[in-house]
């Protein structure tokens, strides 16, 4: 056995962790500017994998590759976070029940495709749609825009039962989105009152 033999297994490991790195890197799209988009990233993978309990700030700056301290430039907090990813949540939910609706030719059909991209949403994005409509967040006057972005959908809703008047109808589109929301929070972090709400 040459001393060069001897001493590969040395240098592997090395190796191993700078591919490791790259590797996060490359799949987070990290550098100088663009930190909080890698965190919120990095973020939605890890309430997909271990949940809201397993989601922190430490968790965030070990899975981009960045030092612990490096995430509270962005966030104070975890509650500053999580209200960071249902602003984003709420964005997406809002842009997806406008195209779904697009074309509909009444107003009953419009507001039946608004409720069922409602439930698709909420069945298609559990983790994400527990924190939009979580505890955690029950208190929207700390997080202004998080407020003004969950009203996005709201908007959408009540403008579609501008058209109708008819009190069955408003009747059963509350109940149909309690039910979604039900069916996807679990009973410890359900609000008494989502952001989306009819009257």
């Amino acid at each position: 056995m040459t001393v060069a033999t001897m001493a590969r297994p040395l240098t592997a490991p090395a190796a191993s962790d700078e591919m490791l790195k790259a590797d996060l890197q490359k799949k987070f799209k990290y550098h100088h500017g663009n930190l909080r988009d890698a965190l919120l990233v990095a973020a939605r993978d890890l309430l997909e994998q271990d949940g809201i309990e397993g989601l922190s700030l430490r968790a965030l700056a070990k899975a981009t590759g960045v030092t612990q301290a490096a995430p509270y430039s962005h966030f104070r907090d975890k509650d500053e976070l999580l209200a960071a990813i249902a602003e984003e949540g709420f964005q997406r939910l809002a842009l997806q029940m406008a195209e779904d609706a697009t074309g509909a030719a009444s107003t009953s059909e419009r507001l039946k495709k608004l409720v069922l991209s409602y439930i698709s949403f909420a069945q298609n994005n559990k983790a994400l749609f527990q924190i939009m409509f979580g505890r955690e967040l029950s208190d929207l006057k700390r997080f202004p825009t998080l407020a003004m972005t969950a009203g996005k959908s709201y908007a959408l809703l009540s403008s579609a039962l501008a058209g109708s008047s008819r009190t069955p109808t408003r009747g059963f589109l509350r109940i149909a989105l309690a039910m979604a929301t039900r069916c996807v929070s679990p009973p410890e972090s359900r609000t008494p009152l989502s952001p989306i709400s009819v009257s």
